[in-house]
């Protein structure tokens, strides 16, 4: 139940992390004040992020490679540096509102979020298990972000990977895989399947479809009538019908009624979102349900196998040797979160 009351947590902590319990020094902040920000992952992808916040106050920045991070660390020479986000956070963890976490997925909910900080993640999802989910870990949160809001899909019942040349330790990740999904009834939508071709895989074309070739990424959703595709993002969904056809439903387009967000500027979104008091679309009531989903894929997809998943006791049911992966021991000076 320890495992249960942590997803539970990541599901609730952008609401509770705004409270007095868990930031008294933000009750009086407005729109105007600026945030006290640590940086967790300071070089490549850390710097691509934090550099979209200067405007704020970036007080700390933390990360284990100081060659890669002096680009980083000299651009802002007052502020304090660190290699180890413990002793961060032991030092001046009083006085940081929120941290921007750039690092690989297994430090994610150590570095800050059990803290109650707000929190801006991005998944490193390099090619070795041990320190990332490959892949379907790095890109299924872009590409299947659009059916899993819009089908309600849920956690799969079944996961099932094939593919041509797996790894002989599941240390890393295969060239090539096709990951299936299978997804029970909700409430009142039918039963789906999804497939996530990886490494060159595609589905084969459809003559409804009225394409030669398909996009190097990017999703398709079927329908009973008509299919529609996007990019490897979903920002630029598109019917798969003759231009004419295509156009004419955009002049004649339905409501739109999901709230918008900043276009790629999810870091300004945060920011805004801290100050305001309010949720950004990517928060964890919705992207842990998403990664949960991704996860079991990665699963699937390191061992080359089917997996039965029941996701209210949070168990493989037929390979229940794989359910220490769900919650891999830890060494000792790295345990967090089993109070939650």
């Amino acid at each position: 139940m320890k495992s249960l009351s942590r997803r539970t947590f990541l599901k609730t902590a952008a609401v509770t992390a705004t409270g007095a319990t868990f930031i008294p020094n933000l009750l009086s902040c407005s729109p105007n004040n600026k945030l006290n920000i640590a940086v967790i992952g300071v070089g490549g992808r850390g710097q691509a992020n934090w550099e979209k916040v200067t405007n704020e106050n970036i007080v700390a920045m933390c990360d284990v490679d100081y060659s890669r991070a002096s680009v980083g660390f000299n651009s802002i020479p007052k502020t304090k540096k660190f290699k180890d986000f413990r002793k961060m956070f032991d030092e001046i963890g009083k006085g940081i509102d929120a941290v921007i976490l750039s690092t690989p997925d297994h430090t994610h909910f150590p570095a800050a979020m059990e803290m109650g900080k707000h929190v801006y993640v991005e998944k490193s999802w390099r090619g070795f298990f041990d320190f990332g989910n490959g892949m379907l870990g790095d890109w299924a949160c872009h590409t299947l972000d659009a059916p899993f809001r819009a089908l309600n899909l849920g956690m799969p019942h079944t996961v099932e990977t094939i593919s041509s040349n797996p790894s002989p330790d599941y240390s890393f990740i295969s060239d090539t895989s096709k990951v299936t999904f299978q997804f029970g009834q909700r409430d009142n939508k039918v039963p789906m399947k999804l497939t996530w071709y990886e490494g060159g895989e595609q589905p084969g074309i459809r003559h409804e479809w009225k394409v030669s070739k398909l996009p190097e990424s990017g999703m398709i959703m079927i329908g009973e009538k008509k299919s529609l595709i996007t990019g490897g993002r979903p920002n630029n969904p598109c019917l798969m019908v003759p231009d004419d056809e295509w156009n004419d439903f955009l002049e004649n387009a339905p409501e739109k009624t999901i709230p918008r967000t900043l276009e790629e500027q999810p870091q300004q979104e945060w920011i805004n979102c801290i100050k305001e008091n309010t949720l950004p679309g990517s928060n964890f009531n919705y992207s842990a349900d998403l990664t949960e989903m991704i996860l079991i894929g990665v699963l699937s997809q390191r061992f080359q196998t089917k997996l039965e998943y029941d996701s209210d006791s949070w168990k493989i049911l037929n390979r229940p040797d794989l359910n220490t992966y769900l919650k891999e021991p830890v060494r000792e000076g790295w345990i967090y979160g089993e109070n939650l």
